[in-house]
């Protein structure tokens, strides 16, 4: 790789873009229930405390799943932030002067599924011809797409 600038510079493009937009993009999927099975037993935020936290530490079940209520509603609550949109149930929780833009589907939400939409199909043609995305070999390129 130090014998090509140009392909170091696209591995750090391609790493910036995941690393920046990604962001976006991932959080969108998960905590607006497009990305979630849609049985809320199975939800982003009740996986996350219950199976994670919950095989970590013994806590109590009913700690777990206040917990799951909880994180559930303070990562929707960040959906504005991120050019998403927040749950109707969680606008009454949250402080209007502090939110960037209306509860509810956004322009932006669109743009973030349809960008989503674009990463999958880009990927899948890479990934049908090689294992990485420059090649046979991971690169920080790869570590970002994969989070």
């Amino acid at each position: 790789l130090k014998q090509n600038p140009t392909l170091l510079f696209l591995i750090h493009l391609i790493e910036e873009y995941f690393d920046e937009w990604g962001l976006y993009l991932v959080h969108h999927k998960r905590w607006t229930g497009k990305g979630n099975n849609s049985d809320m037993h199975k939800s982003a935020g009740n996986y996350l405390a219950v199976q994670e936290l919950g095989n970590v530490f013994p806590l109590p079940e009913s700690f777990l799943q206040r917990f799951s209520v909880y994180f559930e509603r303070r990562q929707t609550r960040r959906l504005p932030y991120l050019f998403s949109v927040a749950k109707e149930e969680y606008a009454t929780q949250q402080r209007s002067d502090l939110l960037p833009s209306p509860v509810g589907e956004l322009e932006t939400h669109s743009l973030l599924n349809e960008s989503f939409e674009k990463v999958l199909r880009c990927v899948e043609n890479i990934f049908e011809k090689r294992p990485f995305i420059l090649g046979n070999y991971p690169t920080v390129a790869d570590c970002s797409l994969f989070g």
